[in-house]
């Protein structure tokens, strides 16, 4: 009876600790039948290692040595978007790989592998300056849909101070208003309390929730899709771009369109700084809206504006 008892206890130890290192070890991703997406970032000057997968339900996983690790959902509309992508990029692009010209150091080796039920088809480059030869536009189409999803995907895992709306948007034709479209956006801060010095990271989205298509004007081919500002009291900064943008661009009106059920994305960073005709004024603690508008355009009607609110303390 006692060796019994001795073994029943064993059994219990043994399934607890097992039980214990389950829940302890980290969630890989269960891979569906259909569409699976893994896309990792390797290399740099500080040895980056990220991946992200994404299956046809919409389940998303992405671990990364120095970034923050996550669990998410793409909806269907990101996840629409990239496997259209996908469907009209990956067949054009005729190599397999694209490797680094001779002297090129500390670039970002990138590798996409997509599964379609039976079919499989895999990629991997380097970033565009360190490329041998022309890098083609639809593997840099291509990049750029899957980087946006992965932003869309850790702003909605791991931000945490989010506003958003929504506008119907409204035509005349003879005298009489119709309902010609509806978009909506979200923004995104990583936090609402940050302590002086801090970075803030913003990132905005829009959807244009269709069906028609919403057309508007850019200044230059290329400024954003999005401006982010951010005001206290009657002083309004713009921080649309974190750094100015190093390509010069001739200054000529861009005629741009939003098609149902796409998105268009713009993350920036504000350092806590104003520029003051050249001169860099540090922000004193207090209470900062931080907004997103769509069109960047200031001489365009905005068509829609969100903002969220974030302090600033000693």
């Amino acid at each position: 009876m006692l060796r019994t008892l001795a073994i029943s206890l064993v059994t219990v130890l043994v399934l607890s600790v097992a039980l214990t290192l389950d829940l302890q070890a980290p969630q890989s991703p269960v891979v569906e039948p259909g569409f699976h997406l893994e896309f990792s970032k390797t290399g740099g000057i500080a040895g980056m290692d990220s991946i992200l997968t994404i299956d046809g339900n919409g389940s998303a996983w992405f671990r990364s040595r120095y970034g923050t690790s996550f669990n998410a959902t793409a909806g269907s509309v990101v996840l629409s978007e990239l496997r259209n992508s996908i469907a009209t990029n990956l067949p054009k692009i005729s190599q397999g790989a694209f490797q680094a010209k001779g002297g090129a150091a500390d670039y970002f080796t990138y590798r996409l592998e997509v599964r379609e039920d039976d079919s499989i088809r895999e990629v991997v480059w380097v970033d565009k300056w360190a490329v041998e030869g022309t890098f083609p536009q639809e593997l840099e189409v291509l990049q750029t849909t899957v980087e946006n999803v992965l932003q869309i995907l850790e702003a909605r895992a791991t931000f945490t101070n989010v506003n958003s709306v929504h506008a119907d948007l409204s035509c005349e034709s003879n005298g009489n208003r119709t309902l010609c479209g509806a978009l909506s956006m979200t923004i995104y801060t990583d936090k609402a309390r940050y302590k002086i010095g801090e970075k803030v990271r913003v990132f905005a989205l829009v959807t244009n929730t269709g069906p028609p298509t919403i057309n508007y004007t850019s200044p230059t081919p290329c400024d954003a899709d999005i401006r982010l500002k951010v005001s206290a009291d009657s002083e309004i900064h713009d921080i649309t771009y974190s750094e100015i943008p190093s390509v010069v661009c001739v200054q000529v009106l861009q005629q741009r369109s939003l098609e149902a059920n796409r998105t268009l994305v713009h993350h920036g960073t504000w350092n806590m700084s104003f520029d003051e005709d050249g001169t860099q004024t540090v922000a004193v603690p207090g209470q900062y809206t931080v907004s997103a508008v769509m069109p960047y355009a200031k001489f365009e009607p905005v068509l829609l504006e969100v903002s969220v609110i974030i302090s600033v303390y000693d």
